[in-house]
């Protein structure tokens, strides 16, 4: 079994590389892991651990059985830059591709083609890039085209590259998307990214916090008034990290916001009581998409903080600095890490030297408050 371990404290996390998941160990579940994972049999682990901590044999492989199935049972984390790819795949059993269904958007000054077989691949993933739609006769930089299936969905790059997923993971073929748009404005590959996280991110001075919550915990909201407020958007959902230099680079789609929060908005953000409401088809939620309000240039930021945040209408105001493990699953779980070691290791290290806060709130002006003054203290 090939992991990675790192210590934190009196715990060790301990990622495994088969499921590309990270489990937190304490003594002495870690070091009957390691007998397991170094090729002991379950016998020869209870009689080791039986001689140096003092139990029985059969509380031994009791303990041992319950590590082991913990293992066993947790499903592999295979998002975003793991999806199947395939060097051909046969489009015509695919819905065709319609003139009125294709966008161009001009990005960094780049222009992007993106063509849909139907309007919810559509809907999907224009809403976030209206503000940037062009109308232009001139040849695409390149063509993104958009596939659905009875039981899948299919990316196509221009005409070289496939990537397929399961129409069950809507969502998660939103994330390749967006990532393989990162990829073509910046010139990198999928090896160049260390992970990508289910977060927002804004910075000042080229130093960004992430906001990392669940959908429907007021994050985008959030980071519409942080941005109202002077601060820069890096990306609204999805925050990817070099591997290289540990930087977040820009996405620049809209801030998308649930009906319940556009009216509070709409005093900073006044295009948004006019604004239409559309059904994210990745989430099935409806939501209005705000342009960033201060222009997105395309310059990496460092992560110098991360929160957790949550919206709560029965808590006055709750502001804690949080034991980094503590939060750990929260921040991974819909989130991807690169499935090799040093992508692993760095991302070891550079999460647990992050400090790491949870917000529960229900003013918003306070919230923001708060997250002004975490930025004067960066």
């Amino acid at each position: 079994m090939q992991y990675i371990s790192k210590k934190v404290g009196d715990s060790r996390v301990v990622w495994l590389k088969s499921k590309n998941r990270f489990i937190v160990l304490q003594k002495p579940a870690f070091d009957v892991f390691t007998c397991l994972a170094n090729g002991r049999s379950e016998e020869e682990t209870a009689k080791w651990f039986s001689e140096n901590y003092y139990v029985s044999r059969e509380e031994a492989l009791v303990f041992i059985y319950d590590i082991y199935e913990n293992i066993k049972q947790l499903k592999a984390n295979n998002l975003l830059a793991e999806y199947p790819k395939t060097n051909n795949i046969d489009l015509s059993r695919f819905e065709s591709l319609h003139s009125n269904l294709t966008k161009k958007y001009l990005v960094f000054g780049k222009r992007i083609q993106f063509s849909y077989s139907n309007s919810w691949l559509m809907d999907m993933v224009h809403p976030g890039l209206a503000h940037l739609e062009i109308n232009a006769e001139e040849i695409a930089d390149v063509h993104f085209f958009l596939f659905q299936g009875a039981d899948e969905l299919i990316l196509k790059i221009n005409n070289d590259r496939f990537f397929r997923w399961p129409v069950k993971n809507s969502e998660y073929f939103k994330g390749s998307v967006l990532l393989q748009l990162l990829n073509f404005l910046y010139g990198l590959n999928d090896k160049d990214w260390m992970g990508a996280f289910h977060a927002a991110a804004v910075s000042k001075n080229n130093q960004a916090v992430l906001i990392s919550a669940p959908s429907g915990f007021g994050k985008s909201t959030l980071s519409a008034l942080l941005v109202a407020k002077g601060l820069n958007l890096i990306s609204d959902d999805l925050v990817p990290v070099s591997r290289k230099h540990q930087q977040i680079f820009p996405l620049p789609a809209g801030i998308s916001v649930k009906p319940g929060a556009s009216e509070m908005l709409s005093a900073y953000f006044p295009e948004l009581k006019n604004a239409k409401t559309r059904l994210n088809t990745s989430t099935g939620k409806d939501v209005t998409y705000i342009a960033p309000a201060s222009k997105i240039v395309p310059k990496t930021a460092t992560v110098k903080a991360i929160l957790f945040p949550e919206f709560n209408k029965n808590v006055d105001f709750e502001w804690n600095k949080v034991d980094n493990i503590s939060v750990l699953n929260d921040f991974i779980t819909e989130s991807w890490i690169a499935g090799n070691e040093n992508s692993v290791s760095t991302f070891l290290d550079w999460f647990f030297q992050l400090p790491c806060y949870r917000l529960r709130y229900n003013s918003s002006e306070m919230a923001v408050q708060k997250i002004q003054e975490l930025f004067g203290s960066l």
